[in-house]
């Protein structure tokens, strides 16, 4: 009897001789608990019918079996079709539904030959089930929070003149580890004046310089649920009257977005998204904001919804999600201020910054 209530939720989805063929590591990982050794390699494969579940796995890793899986092995190509072969022909399995983005020539190839019709996996289905966190997700993702905001203070601290940006990339993801982080959320940035001026860049030996703008943007992961947030300032004596006109309009535009998402709740998430842009637009800098509002995150950094101006996705209890308003200064600098946010329609302010 199936006693996973997340699987049991996704095969109400599930008709009668059809299959949900699920092979992106996360996904498997939110239905079974199956931890992968390298993300980047195939490790397991999850298929899902009406009425049954079964998991086929690499015999070099180890499981927590559960009630209502059936635990096959192994993965390797001959061996899967093998597996594949035997849940078809044993749950009369007619038609199979696969992720597109994350199924491999291989895999299809395997499919194809069994005599089944293959169809894309509409992602609203697992995403949607991912975007609402259960009460032991909420649980992990704000210990990862609070263990990247206690991160950031001690390193704040031991920043110098001097130190490039890696060493600070070091220093703080070694003190990510120190309070528990299992690994970074991400590729931590750490960007030094004009390097800041693009969102993505990745820590090089620039030195830090008196009278710099820094912007630093990481995450901790614990037990695989991760945290997000993004923090900018200067560095020396007294910053600029530029640097402190557009620190101003950012933190102005994410307490905006921070409010539309309190009063947002049932709505559209791109009310969010449009009140952090119209405000930055309002004040010229429209063409220096160059990304979404925010995004959900959990296990992944990147999950549903995605907050931005034309994503009619409403804003449901229990999503957790970034604001993350910025604005990017060509060969001057780049101001981000981000916090992973949680609704929580039963808490009087209805939305909680998880980091702060």
């Amino acid at each position: 009897m199936m006693s996973n209530p997340r699987l049991t939720n996704l095969q109400k989805n599930i008709k009668s001789q059809d299959a949900f063929f699920i092979t992106k590591e996360s996904d498997i990982h939110y239905y079974t608990g199956f931890n992968f050794l390298v993300q980047e390699e195939k490790e397991s494969y999850l298929l899902v019918s009406k009425n049954s579940v079964y998991l086929i796995y690499s015999s070099f890793n180890p499981v927590s079996k559960q009630d209502g899986i059936t635990y096959l092995t192994d993965i390797y190509p001959t061996k899967l079709k093998t597996n594949l072969r035997y849940i078809i022909q044993k749950e009369k399995i007619k038609k199979v539904y696969i992720d597109k983005n994350h199924t491999s020539v291989t895999e299809f190839e395997i499919l194809s030959s069994l005599d089944l019709s293959i169809n894309p996996l509409p992602s609203e289905i697992i995403d949607g089930q991912k975007m609402i966190k259960d009460k032991q997700e909420i649980k992990l993702t704000k210990k990862a929070c609070q263990i990247s905001q206690k991160a950031f203070k001690e390193t704040f601290k031991k920043i110098k003149l001097g130190m490039s940006e890696i060493e600070v990339k070091e220093l703080l993801e070694k003190t990510l580890n120190k309070f528990g982080s299992q690994k970074i959320a991400f590729p931590t940035i750490i960007a030094f004046g004009k390097n800041g001026a693009l969102p993505h860049h990745q820590p090089t030996e620039k030195k830090l310089e008196n009278n710099m703008a820094i912007l630093i943007d990481f995450g901790a992961t614990y037990k695989n649920y991760r945290a997000d947030m993004s923090r900018s300032f200067w560095f020396g004596d007294q910053p600029t009257d530029e640097y402190i006109k557009i620190k101003k309009i950012v933190k102005k535009a994410y307490e905006l977005a921070l409010e539309a998402s309190k009063k947002g709740i049932n709505k559209p998430v791109s009310v969010i998204d449009l009140a952090a842009r119209q405000y930055i637009k309002e004040k010229g800098y429209e063409d220096q904001f160059i990304h979404t509002t925010g995004h959900g995150l959990g296990l992944e950094i990147h999950e549903k919804p995605s907050i931005n101006w034309s994503n009619k996705q409403k804003l449901l209890n229990n999503t957790v999600f970034t604001i993350e308003p910025g604005i990017y200064l060509k060969n001057k600098f780049g101001f981000r201020y981000e916090n992973t946010v949680l609704v929580d329609k039963n808490h009087k302010d209805k939305v909680l910054e998880l980091t702060l």
